[in-house]
């Protein structure tokens, strides 16, 4: 994907890079937030006396690196630096402590971004050796290897997502590994949107980052997990037969139960009481978690039935621990990622 761009040079010998990657509409919030701490001129980690050009972040902090370097991991600065008439075309100052000529190059991104970068490229370094970034800086470092043509970086940033994939908001980090077709990942992260309900507006502004294919791919998983759950309590319905998943009856049967055909002597209204409660909660956390919770089989609305007797023994019919055990492994043979 070959990003727009745009430069322009200053009378101070800046040559000022203005690009925006394709698919981003809009400003991260954290683009427009300034440092409560006021930064140094200089990066400490980037200041090599033989480096041969500096760029300037969006908040005023230089870096000294190597054109070589940036030649060998960009696609952008390779075509800005890598043949010799077009870098002596560009404007330079004087800009470090040593004197040396540097070619001054200002960018938009925030310095926390460019350290990043700059931490996977150079090969003595540590990829965020002061720590995990936020996520919205995770998502920036992408953003910013994308514009600048930068796969080796995306790589080392797609392992990181993956390794680190619980640590994300889990609906942003699907929608950025939609955005860069990072198939794994957006397993991964679909499995941890189950816990999220994703019908509140809050996880639907979320679901605006991916595309629309993803976003209709996420919602389909979870109405799917709800439905196949569903079906498979719904003793009346005709299909119950042929749905992938059942209830089955003898393994929640109680033992002192002789009916023959219990199915057709249980009171289908305190049933539906069951799966009315279900339904609600997997509509809003369709991982299933309440399921393996007793104080959800304690409710009082389901005493009725599990005091319910069948007429053959005058004994209850549903053995409610047996239930539940049964409804777990339906939970547990639902599709658990995209």
């Amino acid at each position: 994907m070959e990003p727009s761009s745009s430069s322009s040079s200053s009378s101070s010998g800046v040559l000022f890079i203005h690009q925006v990657p394709q698919g981003r509409q809009e400003p991260l919030e954290s683009d427009c937030i300034s440092p409560d701490v006021a930064l140094p001129e200089w990066q400490p980690t980037y200041i090599s006396p033989d480096a041969d050009v500096v760029l300037l972040s969006s908040d005023g902090q230089k870096f000294r690196v190597h054109s070589s370097i940036m030649v060998l991991a960009s696609g952008f600065f390779k075509g800005m630096l890598g043949l010799p008439q077009s870098r002596s075309q560009h404007n330079v100052e004087q800009t470090s402590p040593n004197a040396a000529e540097d070619e001054t190059i200002a960018l938009q991104e925030r310095s926390g971004v460019l350290k990043a970068i700059l931490d996977i490229v150079y090969p003595d370094r540590t990829f965020f050796d002061s720590g995990d970034p936020t996520f919205d800086l995770f998502r920036e470092i992408c953003f910013a290897a994308e514009k600048y043509d930068m796969p080796s970086v995306l790589q080392s940033l797609q392992l990181f997502l993956r390794a680190t994939i619980r640590d994300h908001p889990p609906i942003l980090a699907y929608a950025l590994a939609c955005r860069y077709s990072w198939t794994k990942e957006a397993e991964l992260a679909s499995t941890e949107t189950l816990s999220h309900n994703i019908r509140t507006q809050d996880s639907m502004d979320q679901l605006k980052h991916a595309s629309m294919e993803g976003a209709m791919q996420l919602i389909r998983f979870h109405f799917t997990r709800c439905d196949l759950l569903i079906a498979a309590l719904d003793f009346t319905d005709t299909r119950h037969t042929r749905a992938p998943l059942v209830i089955e009856w003898p393994a929640i049967q109680s033992s002192r139960c002789k009916c023959v055909k219990p199915r057709s002597h249980l009171d289908m209204s305190l049933w539906t009481v069951l799966k009315y409660h279900i339904l609600e909660k997997m509509e809003k956390s369709p991982d299933g978690a309440f399921l393996r919770n007793r104080e959800f089989w304690d409710h009082s609305e389901f005493n009725r039935l599990w005091d319910f007797v069948c007429d053959c023994s005058r004994t209850p019919m549903l053995d409610k621990n047996n239930l539940r055990e049964e409804i777990l492994r339906v939970l547990e043979n639902l599709p658990k990622t995209i």
